[in-house]
């Protein structure tokens, strides 16, 4: 039986919670004995409205990369897709979390903004999928948070009642768009941070 009285549902991130997702860090280690494009131009690939559209699910890999300026060296982005799940490694804090939170009975979710092409890479080595009772990604609906359709499909997909779950997310923009629903929530910048946070609400 869960101990805190009010939440009923637990809802998780992926990437900075249950699975490594520091992209300069990544992007370091793909080319780290490379010669790659500039930071700068990383950073300006992550955060464009084609990636984004990529990780909607309303564009391909191949159509993301012929649509990017040709600042963008297309054979570098191209190894990186192909090279990214590799670094995609689950994180023990996140998962030690995950874990003392099922323990407590607790309903658990994923609600994750994830490229189609990633995921399927990755998901038969997440064996903890098993363990979550239902999941949302941003390229199946066609929408990513903090747009409000993701969430609403969350819980309506569910039956969640917003009062009752309570979200970790490493963005804090991805918790005020929970907020706007009424889902409490707690940013992931530190695993201890958060473990700590969950202790002192009764969480486990």
């Amino acid at each position: 039986m869960n101990k805190n009285k009010k939440y009923k549902n637990i809802i998780f991130d992926m990437g900075g919670v249950l699975v490594n997702w520091n992209f300069r860090e990544i992007v370091y280690e793909i080319f780290k004995n490379k010669k790659t494009m500039p930071i700068q131009h990383w950073e300006e690939f992550y955060y464009s409205d084609i990636v984004r559209d990529l990780e909607r699910g309303i564009i391909s890999r191949n159509q993301a990369t012929n649509l990017l300026p040709e600042k963008y060296n297309k054979d570098h982005l191209l190894y990186f897709f192909n090279n990214v799940h590799m670094y995609l490694y689950p994180l023990q804090m996140g998962l030690k979390i995950f874990n003392k939170i099922k323990k407590e009975k607790y309903n658990t979710y994923i609600l994750s903004n994830f490229q189609k092409e990633i995921f399927e890479s990755v998901k038969s080595q997440y064996h903890f999928l098993k363990d979550f009772d239902g999941a949302v990604f941003s390229y199946q609906v066609k929408s990513m948070k903090p747009e409000p359709k993701i969430y609403k499909t969350l819980l309506d997909n569910y039956a969640l009642k917003p009062k009752e779950s309570f979200f970790i997310d490493d963005m804090k923009i991805n918790i005020e768009g929970a907020k706007k629903f009424g889902i409490d929530g707690i940013v992931c910048k530190d695993h201890n941070y958060v473990f700590d946070k969950l202790k002192k609400l009764d969480i486990f």
